[in-house]
């Protein structure tokens, strides 16, 4: 019969609790992966900065909650709105394809 943590489990086997999840039965097998999680949680790239310019160009409705001027019939408020998502998508794209190799 085998005991949790007994001599008879294999190197590198996932001991599997009652609730059914499970780590690594030898922690420095746990750690490589951890480590390059953590390395990745930290990786931090100044294109990611570009993110935040569509974020800030609709938060305050304030700034463009005016009628004019008006673009193919459409208000500035609506006109505007429909720019920061193309905007946006171009930023996204730009930021994917420069941060790609980081990966």
């Amino acid at each position: 019969m085998s005991t949790p943590g007994g001599a008879d489990e294999a190197p590198g086997a996932v001991r599997r609790g009652a609730s059914g999840g499970g780590a690594p039965a030898d922690p420095a097998m746990r750690e490589p992966a951890v480590a390059e999680a953590a390395r990745r949680r930290r990786h931090f790239s100044p294109w990611n900065v570009l993110l935040i310019a569509p974020f800030i160009g609709v938060l305050f409705p304030g700034w463009y909650n005016k009628a004019s001027p008006h673009l193919f019939g459409l208000p500035f408020f609506y006109w505007w709105q429909f720019a920061w998502i193309a905007i946006a998508v171009v930023m996204l794209v730009t930021v994917y394809l420069a941060t790609r190799g980081a990966r």
